[in-house]
């Protein structure tokens, strides 16, 4: 828990910085918010604590109010994703074994890499199904392979 929250509860307050620099489209925000809860899972919430108090505690006069009006937002948000999408009953609809069995390829790091890719995108809505993962892991599995970073 502790290495979690020590080596990601900068990264709330890096999204503060970008999204104060340039205007971010909410596809962009959604990907940083999934990209900060996959990194720290369970840890989240904890790591949203220490990332607050880091942000009150620092910069005195220089901290703005849009940096707590962004770091609201941001601890909101995850929170929400977190708690309502992925802690709460979406049905998983491929395992690692039905990637290894379906495509042929050994377990190791990019059945992972499969499952998450599968998972972000059953969350953003672009799948529901079996069949849905399945045609969107063939086509992530293609585009790996045309890479060469399988």
């Amino acid at each position: 828990f502790m290495s979690n929250v020590i080596f990601y509860h900068m990264y709330p307050l890096m999204l503060i910085t970008k999204y104060k620099r340039r205007e971010v489209s909410a596809k962009e925000k959604s990907r940083d918010i999934m990209k900060f809860i996959k990194n720290v899972s369970d840890d989240c919430l904890g790591v949203l604590l220490i990332s607050y108090a880091d942000l009150q505690a620092t910069q005195g006069p220089l901290r703005t109010a849009e940096d707590i009006k962004i770091m609201d937002y941001l601890v909101k948000e995850i929170s929400d994703t977190y708690f309502m999408e992925i802690k709460s009953s979406i049905p998983v609809l491929v395992t690692g074994d039905d990637i290894i069995k379906e495509f042929g390829l050994s377990p190791g790091p990019i059945i992972g890499k499969i499952l998450t890719n599968i998972r972000e995108a059953q969350l953003n809505k672009k799948i529901s199904t079996r069949e849905e993962a399945i045609d969107f892991a063939r086509k992530f599995v293609s585009e790996l392979f045309e890479s060469d970073k399988l």
